[in-house]
């Protein structure tokens, strides 16, 4: 039900709380019906009708089997559906699909009717949701990478043995300044995530605790610099923590960044 609710977020911008049944529900039966028109619609057009469904069944797939994802990866949903009545409008009419399920003329005629309205109404929905969300962009990023990268550069923090965590939060920085940082989630270093065995989520203590065996093991590293996507909560008193900045405005929580110098007491 979770996984349908993304498709009704695709299209319509509003994502129903997965603990609310009734909310799921009622997402579900409206997403499924517009999926429903939107097959029917596209039946004279078998090329655009089976991309529809092979587009939509595998992102599904994946949203369900593998990862639920946020509204930047379901909203493929729409995309699909663009791209399908898109090649509909270039494709001739066929019957062939039509004539193995015996569609009467005048259902199409009732669908048409009601897609167009559906239709219309996804419309309205992505255009005003456009202009909130690019009007919301020119004020705050979507991301504090960009200036958090552009603060490391300009401080001349680039060649700093860097420990960086959630590592997945971390691959823009690393982009920006091309290099690799230290990821305690698979204890080497990296500029990417692969989501596979031997990775696993950490908490700040165990980074702290990372940390300290870095610097006892590496008799010239006297301090690192240590980039968190949540403010660190935890301290030791075998390690000398100094915040150095922190970068907030950033439209997604996941990617605001605090930056702090780590060493020994």
């Amino acid at each position: 039900m979770r996984s349908i609710g993304r498709i009704f977020g695709s299209y319509l911008l509003i994502i129903p709380a997965h603990k609310k049944w009734l909310d799921l529900i009622v997402c579900a039966i409206i997403a499924l019906s517009i999926v429903i028109l939107s097959l029917i619609k596209l039946s004279k057009k078998p090329v655009a009708f089976f991309f529809y469904i092979i587009g939509n069944s595998i992102i599904f797939a994946f949203t369900y089997l593998r990862f639920i994802g946020m509204p930047r990866h379901f909203g493929h949903f729409y995309l699909v559906l663009i791209a399908a009545l898109w090649l509909g409008s270039y494709y001739q009419d066929s019957t062939v699909l039509l004539n193995k399920f015996s569609v009467r003329p005048n259902s199409i005629t009732f669908v048409n009717k009601w897609h167009h309205i559906a239709l219309m109404l996804i419309l309205y929905v992505q255009f005003g949701g456009g202009i909130y969300s690019f009007s919301r962009d020119l004020v705050v990023p979507f991301s504090a990478s960009r200036e958090t990268a552009q603060y490391i550069h300009k401080s001349g923090l680039d060649n700093e043995f860097i420990v960086a965590s959630r590592d997945a939060n971390m691959a823009p920085l690393s982009g920006y300044l091309n290099r690799k940082f230290y990821y305690p989630e698979v204890e080497k270093m990296g500029s990417f995530t692969l989501f596979k065995k031997g990775r696993q989520e950490v908490e700040q203590a165990e980074i702290l605790s990372q940390i300290n065996s870095l610097l006892k093991n590496q008799d010239e590293r006297k301090k690192v610099l240590l980039i968190l996507n949540k403010k660190l909560n935890v301290n030791r008193n075998d390690l000398k923590i100094v915040p150095l900045k922190d970068f907030q405005r950033g439209w997604v929580d996941s990617e605001r960044y605090y930056l702090y110098w780590v060493d020994e007491v």
